[in-house]
């Protein structure tokens, strides 16, 4: 099987310069950004090709885009210019193997990918019959498997709304539940109650610049006050220490 350059199949579009915090909850157009996850919309769209767009802080990221969208100035968007190659296909194989990506992230603190490594890398290209056919399979699991985060979604919604029912406000008895110290539940001994550090398995290349889940270290409890100065998040969906953006908790 023959192997492309990825500059060789692909143009790279002008950088955006809206930033990542410019994003809305709700918009005309997708807005991606360095997360793996879609999750804020805008309504100017910069982009209209369908594209592939790779997020470049943090850890690796990948989209495949066929609509008019937008990013952030963290993203680097590459268009398409080899009808012999389906731009799906080429998704799908870094997504498959976005170790290849996770390889190109350097630097102390918040990791970032070059334009320069995009450039270089190897892909396979089978004839298009063969890649119309992974494409067809692909979209199939991609859709078995959205499905299924939804029915756990739904789930977890149940799992909620009973625990409520049970144990919180909704239960016809709360108001009678008397107010208790957790102090009262711990052990006599010495040690019972202890605060941190208790250690983490989080790594700093696994923080992004935005996303769905906070990250709070040391320093932003530090003089008795709370301060947000480096702002750092995690992507639900992704085990730490994990690098396939697929694997569920």
């Amino acid at each position: 099987m023959r192997k492309e350059k990825f500059s060789d199949i692909f143009s790279f579009a002008p950088n955006s310069k809206v930033k990542a915090g410019e994003g809305l909850e709700k918009g005309l157009f997708p807005f991606y950004t360095s997360s793996q996850n879609l999750s804020k919309w805008i309504d100017k769209k910069q982009y209209f090709e369908e594209a592939l767009v790779f997020g470049t802080g943090g850890s690796a990221s990948i989209h495949y885009v066929n609509e008019p969208f937008s990013t952030s100035t963290d993203c680097i968007v590459t268009i398409n210019r080899r009808d012999e190659i389906k731009t799906k296909f080429v998704f799908y194989y870094l997504l498959s193997n976005i170790h290849i990506l996770e390889r190109g992230f350097k630097g102390a603190g918040l990791r970032h990918i070059s334009k320069s490594y995009i450039q270089r890398l190897e892909i396979p290209v089978p004839n298009l019959e063969i890649q119309e056919k992974i494409i067809a399979v692909l979209d199939k699991s991609k859709l078995l498997l959205e499905k299924r985060k939804t029915t756990i979604s739904l789930y977890e919604d149940l799992l909620f709304s009973t625990f409520l029912e049970m144990f919180g406000n909704k239960n016809p008895e709360f108001k009678y539940w008397k107010d208790v110290e957790i102090g009262s539940f711990k052990k006599s001994e010495k040690g019972s109650m202890r605060t941190g550090p208790f250690g983490s398995s989080l790594k700093h290349e696994r923080f992004k610049q935005e996303g769905e889940v906070a990250v709070l270290g040391i320093d932003n409890a530090v003089d008795n006050i709370f301060k947000w100065k480096q702002k750092r998040y995690l992507t639900i969906g992704v085990k730490p220490g994990k690098s396939d953006p697929l694997a569920p908790f």
